[in-house]
């Protein structure tokens, strides 16, 4: 199979999980507006509107295209190689998304953190046979 494919197979499943998934947090802020209710006021009063909103419904629906995506990656690839790999590309994906997108606190020493991890998940997906 062509590096290029391999590569889509994997871009496209982090696309639908990232973006559903950046969705459900834009819901949730909104939602909230800042607010940490306590986990029963948050199942009484937050939980149906949350579950009826726009940016939660789509988001829903994008992580379970990923979901779908991700079965077709393991139905291509071995599960420890192929879990480390969107591991990587996620945590560095994320920091970005949450930095600009949702304006998270962030620094270098995060970013250096997460460098490592990608780096440790990449070493473990090696073959070493």
């Amino acid at each position: 199979m062509p590096q290029a494919s391999i590569l889509l197979y994997f871009v496209i499943t982090l696309g639908l999980s990232l973006s559903g998934q950046v969705l459900l947090k834009k819901g949730v802020m909104l939602r909230l507006a800042g607010a940490t209710p306590s986990m029963p006021d948050f199942l009484r009063h937050h939980l149906l509107p949350l579950a009826l909103s726009v940016h939660v419904i789509a988001g829903v629906v994008l992580c379970g295209l990923g979901v779908i995506s991700w079965v077709y990656v393991l139905s291509r690839f071995e599960l420890s190689r192929a879990l480390p790999l969107l591991g990587g590309l996620a945590y560095i994906s994320l920091f970005f998304i949450g930095r600009v997108f949702l304006r998270e606190p962030t620094s270098w020493v995060n970013f250096g953190g997460i460098l490592l991890i990608t780096l440790g998940l990449y070493l473990v997906s090696l073959r070493t046979t």
